[in-house]
């Protein structure tokens, strides 16, 4: 029989129907009380959608246990709360206008996954008591929700990074009439602007800009800065910083509806200013990039929306296109994909987001023979289709709907296995941009594996409890999770190989801040197989996973060029949560924060029946119907695992809220050496 706190802890929008042990009724929703947050209810009365929720689950737009309660709890009002309509991170501002760019238009909004937007209970409030209260995993994070993970992960991986460095407006750089040429000479402008062209467009797969504008000249600038010497930059690079906020990202600079200021919003989103003396402005580069958007939009770009005037024609070729229809069908093209690549995954949708009609118009052109950059763009575009086609499949009860559902990702995958064979040449064709290539086969691999986590955790929220009946489901006679789960090892995998597969740290370090998320998020997804290998009874996950997270760090290492650079925050968050397991795993704690009670006391001989080494105390059987011999659930682990599955134990944890908290708990308690 399954522990109950491991058969409650299905799903974090599951209604918690425990009876507490306290005869007096819980001031907090059941997700508040697992997440340990402030419950508030607001509105006593019935929403529009004919339920009531407290404030937290309505802002997250999750399921809350007070629609289906026969109690009403007013909660206290109190000056936090009479703007908590707008959402946490708003402070009762209004939303902005497409036609209005304002100063939450450019980024200037607190990311609402800071920890200080949510708070523990009071003391002396109700709370389940230590026996059944499970902390979910993102939440000792510092995030709200476990489902970010499955929903929304590039935002979760945001959300554990170490802090950037923070100052007060003008605390630093007290110069009210600063200009670009004040600080940097004509010569050393144009030294920047080369390498911004040079270095980072390609990024962008945009042509080099040969154009002059103030807002666009000023960033370029900023974020060449970090390659100037040390002395230098600590001298320029602040001062380029806080002209930036103070101009471009303030609600009244000038000459904002132009392409080259949505550019400029485009490149503030992608890399963030390395200055070293901290930021006024805590900026979120999801909203600059819906901001360029909206801008693109404004401009009329959008109906630019036809990539196929990029295919290359031969000479003399009748009714070649414009070449500013040309211009303008990249610029449209890559805002596009960098609002994608920001945004999915990270809580938003894309204004750019293409109609199933507009998806079949293919970017099926002779690839060899065009532009490597424009060539980015049409891949990218189509793995961001791909990508956003899986974020929207639905799962439901039925079990037509199960298998409908099922089909949907199986062609899903073979959409995806067809645009690998298309990019998995390239680095090889075109051998200048190979590293650019490269990383845009991490993309592909990571995206592919963020479509299969997301459905894998869809597929087991539609069972009910005992929830290994999700593991079960088959078509065509293959269990779906068993596939679905082994792919997703070899996806973590295989983006962590070509990333390293290119020993290129001087295009690295200039990579957009994404990439390394999407890194970060393959190294933390192979940890937690490996994990999960051990939290159910195995003792390791045959192959090199440990090598490949040791070299990804140090790879990142290399690349990180200050503190304050994406590359060295993802290095010390996976450098972390590598010290963190490492230590728990020698120290045996996870042995008293195990889901079922306990992991086995003494370490698995390989050599001796995984069967005949657990007792049947050993606290591995986490569900009442043992799996038995011939399952074919089988086959999920035992490829990788080298040994036989036991009966007792549920692969269904790999997904489980209550197993990242047996690895999670206590984190920061005893922090990794650096």
């Amino acid at each position: 029989m399954a522990p109950k706190r491991a058969q409650d802890a299905e799903s974090p929008n599951t209604p918690d129907m425990n009876p507490v042990k306290r005869p007096k009724a819980s001031r907090a929703c059941a997700t508040c009380r697992k997440t340990k947050s402030r419950c508030e209810l607001l509105d006593v009365a019935p929403g529009p959608n004919g339920r009531l929720q407290c404030h937290r689950c309505k802002v997250l737009d999750i399921e809350c246990s007070f629609h289906n309660s026969d109690i009403i709890i007013v909660a206290r009002h109190n000056e936090a709360s009479t703007s908590g309509h707008t959402g946490p991170n708003t402070q009762g501002q209004q939303q902005p206008t497409p036609s209005s760019p304002s100063t939450e238009q450019f980024g200037v909004q607190k990311d609402f996954t800071s920890n200080n937007e949510f708070e523990l209970p009071e003391e002396g409030a109700d709370v389940l008591d230590a026996e059944t209260y499970v902390l979910g995993p993102w939440r000792v994070l510092g995030i709200a929700d476990d489902a970010y993970w499955t929903r929304e992960p590039i935002l979760a991986v945001r959300g554990i990074l170490p802090p950037l460095p923070t100052r007060e407006p003008n605390g630093l750089i007290n110069h009210q009439d600063e200009s670009l040429t004040s600080i940097l000479s004509h010569g050393r402008i144009r030294y920047l602007i080369d390498i911004f062209e040079t270095r980072y467009r390609p990024w962008m797969s945009l042509p080099p800009a040969n154009v002059n504008d103030t807002a666009l000249d000023l960033v370029r600038c900023t974020i060449a800065a970090r390659h100037l010497d040390s002395t230098t930059r600590s001298k320029v690079a602040p001062r380029l910083q806080a002209l930036v906020e103070s101009s471009l990202l303030q609600p009244g600079y000038p000459h904002t509806n132009t392409i080259e200021f949505m550019e400029a919003l485009l490149i503030l989103a992608l890399w963030t200013p390395i200055c070293g003396s901290g930021y006024a402005i805590e900026r979120d580069s999801r909203l600059l990039a819906s901001s360029a958007m909206q801008i693109a939009i404004s401009l009329g770009l959008n109906q630019y929306d036809n990539i196929q005037v990029l295919q290359q024609r031969k000479p003399d070729t009748p009714n070649d296109p414009d070449p500013e229809v040309v211009r303008k069908t990249r610029l449209w093209c890559a805002a596009s994909n960098i609002e994608h690549m920001l945004l999915v995954g990270a809580g938003r949708d894309p204004q750019s987001r293409r109609t199933p009609e507009e998806r079949r118009a293919d970017f099926t052109a002779s690839y060899l023979t065009l532009d490597p950059r424009d060539i980015r763009l049409g891949l990218s575009r189509r793995l961001f289709d791909l990508a956003d086609i899986g974020s929207s499949v639905c799962w439901g009860p039925s079990r037509t709907e199960q298998e409908h559902a099922t089909k949907e990702i199986n062609d899903l995958i073979a959409s995806f296995n067809w645009l690998y064979r298309l990019i998995t040449p390239l680095p090889v064709v075109f051998q200048l941009d190979a590293f650019y290539f490269s990383m845009l086969e991490v993309s592909y691999h990571v995206y592919k594996m963020k479509t299969l986590y997301r459905n894998l955790y869809g597929l087991k929220s539609v069972f009910d409890r005992p929830y290994k009946e999700w593991l079960r489901l088959e078509l065509n006679g293959l269990p779906i999770a068993a596939v679905w789960g082994r792919e997703m090892v070899a996806l973590s995998e295989a983006a962590i190989v070509s990333l390293l597969s290119r020993l290129d740290v001087a295009s690295l370090s200039t990579a957009p801040d994404p990439y390394f998320l999407l890194i970060t998020y393959a190294g933390l997804t192979l940890l937690i197989t490996k994990i999960a290998v051990y939290h159910i009874g195995f003792p390791s996950l045959v192959g090199h996973g440990d090598a490949l997270l040791d070299m990804t760090i140090e790879r990142l290492q290399q690349a990180a060029l200050s503190p304050d650079h994406m590359a060295a925050r993802c290095v010390t968050t996976l450098r972390e949560a590598v010290a963190t397991w490492d230590r728990k795993r020698e120290e045996g704690l996870a042995a008293k924060q195990c889901v079922n009670g306990a992991f086995q006391d003494k370490p698995i001989d390989c050599s001796v029946p995984v069967s005949e080494q657990v007792t049947q105390g050993s606290g591995h059987g986490t569900s009442s119907e043992p799996f038995s011999a011939s399952d074919p659930l089988v086959s999920m682990f035992e490829p990788f695992f080298g040994v036989s599955l036991v009966d007792e134990m549920d692969p269904g944890l790999f997904l489980d809220p209550q197993f990242w908290n047996s690895f999670m708990n206590n984190r920061t308690d005893s922090p990794a050496d650096p």
